[in-house]
């Protein structure tokens, strides 16, 4: 899952994620069992966050208040969902103008189907490690290795356990660097326990380190 905002809108986008080699039609031109099982697992998610309830459920589950993990959401923002695919090749649909039309069938404003091919890197996300919920709290579980600590960012990243695991196992990141991220980890989250809100606000967020 994907958490964004714009404007005054709060789009949580739910991905599923399935194989690059799967197909999405077979040689009759018919939908494969894969593609609709995939969309179905999508259907299912909307199902559950169009009942009534399960909007503020969906908040405070993920903590997704203001000063929370994204700081993003606020009570007057819309709340809008939306669903992802990611499946398959480009080359299957490529020169084929009606299985492009066939597939086009299958998205609608809230669910769209994105190829492996269309995946590339974003500088926005430069900053970005990936967690998982769990009973205990968030989790770390991937760190990017352009990562950079600020004060805009340090009460976010206080929320997430794990850290310093993720980093020591990150591939990309030489043992200085990892000893470096370790021991600023420590600290700006000692910063955040030990420093009252209306002073960290008063921080240039600018600053990076």
């Amino acid at each position: 899952m994907w958490l964004a905002s714009y404007s005054a809108t709060f789009h949580p986008i739910l991905i599923e994620i399935e194989a690059p080699a799967k197909l999405c039609f077979r040689t009759d031109n018919g939908y494969t069992q894969d593609i609709q099982h995939a969309l179905e697992q999508l259907r299912h998610w909307r199902m559950w966050m169009e009942e009534s309830d399960h909007h503020s459920m969906f908040v405070r589950r993920f903590r997704l208040i203001t000063g929370g993990l994204t700081g993003i959401y606020l009570a007057e923002n819309r709340f809008v969902p939306k669903y992802l695919l990611i499946y398959g090749r480009r080359k299957e649909i490529k020169s084929d103008s009606k299985k492009r039309k066939l597939r086009e069938q299958l998205t609608d404003s809230g669910i769209q189907i994105r190829s492996y091919d269309g995946l590339t890197p974003s500088y926005k996300c430069k900053d970005c490690f990936t967690v998982r919920l769990t009973e205990q709290g968030y989790e770390a579980v991937e760190i990017m290795p352009t990562l950079q600590i600020s004060p805009s960012t340090a009460e976010q990243y206080a929320m997430v356990a794990g850290k310093e695991q993720a980093i020591v196992r990150n591939r990309y990141l030489s043992e200085e660097r990892k000893r470096f991220l370790v021991d600023r980890f420590k600290y700006w989250d000692e910063w955040v326990q030990n420093t009252p809100r209306e002073q960290r606000k008063i921080f240039d967020c600018s600053y990076h380190e």
